[in-house]
């Protein structure tokens, strides 16, 4: 499927929808049709607060349990949370999660992070998709722009705030999101889901669902999105564009595309087997004005990968899980183009030992392979150059686990477990948790947790071979300078970043149309990882001051924090949903560390917002029509960056509001108007500062048409 996107009029785009549209309503919509679009309304509205507590879960203990009894801060996102969402990709879904930071830097690029530490490639947070990693070890991060998922196809997410090493390994440090899609025998039949509109010019999705046998259930789906360019920000034109006029009108070169395409196949052979395979191919092209290379540059990248699964059930108590899957991830970008391949096998078994004791054990293996273009360390004169120092590199990870849940008393119920794992870079690994589940009273329920995990280095922290010419000339004599030149490498005994977290939560529901969820946190990080200063010397071959950094371990740091998250059933046709977030980070540098002035920290800290606040109203004000408000505030991030960088001294709080308006037509046609960023023609979400030649611009205020057909 693919689309075509010239010149758009907003305008003319709605009325030919709206004319297209309007025969098959008027041919479709009576009197029982009407009822029974209304009474779906008010199944799904009617959702209980208890029915969301008692939604099940997989993602804190690799087994099915409900969010009530789970001892740790998780948040469900639900699909239709994200249908009545004005989001059209993933990272804007994401936003409905408190406790999450999500900013878009560009028009293509997002910083995602829980608890701190949030940048482009935010190193402490594990995202899985129907457990399959889409954590990139190249830079410790997620490339968001590849996982442009079809939005109608996701049962589930599962974000999970804090530590999940025990279960998940190495990289689950803050925080955790699981993406769930939906079984195959839940989307037979037809979906063409298509919108447009001034900034998200032209994007769909089409799906196609069947059943095989009384058994098994098939689906095939493709999407494809086009999005406009954003705005420069007026600090960083002047700054960065000031010898060149030309680029001083907004060009900043972010538009996108992407397309995707792939099928999921599911069978439930008997009633204790069930096994799904899937298959997916993807691929985009994106531009951006850059910041080392100072000019337009275009980035392609392709992906797929290959997943099965098998699920089978010995008794009540006790199944066997195991999952395999091959994903390769590909991208050009202009400065160095990379390869991943990554072959993984994962098993676990659930027992239930005694009435006391639930034992979950498992292990897997896991080897990455990490292609770059070249092996050579580049030379002074191809500044700015980026490589790594060996073009193929293999890490292997071996891990194994064992949890034990003991039922102490029958409100009181205790989790430890540990994971042993251990990877080519820095060896073994020892991630240890205890977690504590009190049932007070029906409306009460307290939780805490005591959590060890680790973030190992990344192919660029302890394999790169950067190297650029500082905007500076350093005096060597009366009269004469000469230029700074800046080598990156790694350091040769460099370790895996760690982490002790403690951890609170309370949740209390008075009623079945209130309920409250609380969590505090304190987490305490060592052998953090940034650059370092190695002494400077001066190269007469060269005719340079050299002037090296390294990638070390350089600090420890402290970050605490409450999260808070309210819903209210004001009517069966009216819901809100209230999430507050406070964070709070400091650093501390070892001793006898030259820090890279104004910036080392920084670089390994990320930017955080102190303060944020999120709402949400789902009102359903007549039988076929729905009005969904999201409304979010950011407070300032105080930022102190190297003088010679682009960037501004703060990043000033914003307030945004999002609307969407759906009429329901008939029970097959949905469609929706949409405003995003209503309250400001645009505004600053985030500013880039590390591993990425990347120009942060303004998102703008938008709108976009969206009709979904369902048959």
């Amino acid at each position: 499927m693919i689309f075509f996107c010239p010149p758009l009029n907003f305008k003319k785009i709605c009325s030919a929808l709206i004319c297209g549209l309007l025969p098959v309503c008027a041919s479709a919509v009576d009197a029982v049709e009407l009822a029974e679009i209304k009474a779906t309304q008010k199944q799904l509205i009617n959702l209980s607060l208890t029915e969301l507590l008692d939604i099940e879960v997989t993602s804190v203990a690799k087994k099915m349990q409900k969010v009530s009894e789970s001892a740790a801060a998780i948040t469900v996102i639900t699909q239709e949370d994200i249908r009545r969402s004005t989001a059209t990709n993933l990272p804007d879904v994401l936003r409905i999660a408190t406790g999450l930071q999500v900013a878009q830097v560009n028009g293509h690029t997002w910083s995602i992070s829980a608890r701190g530490f949030n940048d482009v490639y935010a190193a402490k947070l594990l995202v899985l998709i129907d457990g399959r990693s889409v954590y990139t070890p190249d830079f410790s991060g997620v490339m968001w722009d590849m996982q442009d998922m079809v939005l109608e196809d996701i049962e589930r997410i599962e974000v999970i705030r804090g530590p999940g090493g025990t279960m998940w390994g190495g990289n689950a440090v803050n925080g955790v999101i699981n993406v769930i899609t939906k079984h195959s025998k839940d989307t037979v039949g037809t979906l063409i889901s298509a919108g447009a509109g001034t900034v998200d010019k032209a994007f769909g999705s089409l799906r196609h669902g069947v059943a095989l046998d009384e058994h098994s259930y098939m689906r095939v789906y493709a999407k494809e999105l086009h999005q406009g360019a954003f705005e420069a920000t007026q600090a960083v034109q002047e700054k960065l564009f000031a010898s060149q006029p030309a680029k001083k009108n907004g060009d900043t070169n972010d538009a996108w595309w992407s397309r995707r395409a792939g099928m999921r196949l599911d069978s439930d052979t008997d009633g204790s087997t069930h096994w799904m395979f899937q298959a997916e191919s993807s691929n985009l092209e994106k531009s951006n004005y850059g910041i080392f290379t100072r000019d337009a540059n275009t980035q392609v990248a392709h992906g797929g990968h290959i997943l099965g699964s098998l699920k089978h059930s010995t008794s009540e108590n006790s199944d066997v899980f195991v999952q395999a899957y091959y994903d390769y991830y590909q991208r050009d970008f202009n400065l160095i183009a990379v390869r991943n391949d990554t072959f993984d096998l994962d098993f676990h078994q659930r027992w239930q030992f005694s009435p006391q004791h639930e034992i979950t054990w498992g292990g897997g293996y896991r080897t990455i392979l990490e292609h770059s273009d070249s092996n050579n360390i580049p030379a002074f004169q191809q500044v700015p150059s980026f490589n790594y120092l060996h073009p193929y590199v293999r890490n292997n990870v071996v891990n194994l686990f064992l949890q034990d849940e003991i039922k102490l008393r029958h409100d009181l119920k205790l989790t430890v477990g540990n994971k042993l794992e251990r990877n080519d870079s820095t060896g073994w690994e020892n991630q240890p948790s205890a977690r504590m589940m009190w049932t007070a009273s029906p409306q009460h329920s307290f939780w805490s947790a005591i959590s060890r995990s680790v973030r190992t280095p990344s192919r660029t922290e302890r394999d790169l071979a950067l190297l650029y010419t500082l905007d500076i000339q350093y005096p060597i004599a009366p009269g004469v300078t000469v230029p700074v030149v800046t080598p990156v490498s790694s350091a040769a005994n460099i370790r895996s970043e760690k982490q002790i977290s403690y951890e609170l939560g309370w949740r209390f529901q008075p009623n079945k149309q209130l309920s409250f969820d609380s969590a505090t946190f304190f987490n305490h990080y060592n052998d953090l990882i940034s650059v370092a200063y190695a002494t400077p010397y001066f190269d007469p071959k060269f005719s340079a001051l050299i002037a090296p950094l390294i990638f070390k371990n350089i600090a420890s740091a402290d970050t605490a924090g409450l999260e808070l998250k309210t819903d209210w059933q004001v009517s069966p046709q009216w819901r809100l949903t209230a999430g507050y977030t406070y964070v709070h980070s400091t650093a501390t540098a070892f001793k006898d560390i030259s820090l890279m002035p104004g910036n080392s920290v920084n670089f390994m800290m990320g930017w955080n917002a102190p303060h944020q606040v999120n709402l949400r109203s789902h009102w359903s004000f007549a039988p076929r029509w729905q009005w969904d408000v999201n409304a979010r505030w950011m407070s300032r991030i105080a930022i102190n960056p190297d003088e010679t960088r682009a960037l501004a001294n703060s990043l000033n709080a914003y307030f945004t509001v999002d609307s969407r308006l759906s009429w329901q037509m008939n029970k097959q046609v949905e469609l929706s108007l949409v405003g995003k960023n209503l309250f400001s023609k645009q505004h600053l979400d985030f500013l880039t500062m590390r591993g990425a030649d990347l120009l942060s611009t303004e998102v703008p205020r938008s709108a976009y048409l969206q009709v979904r057909w369902e048959f």
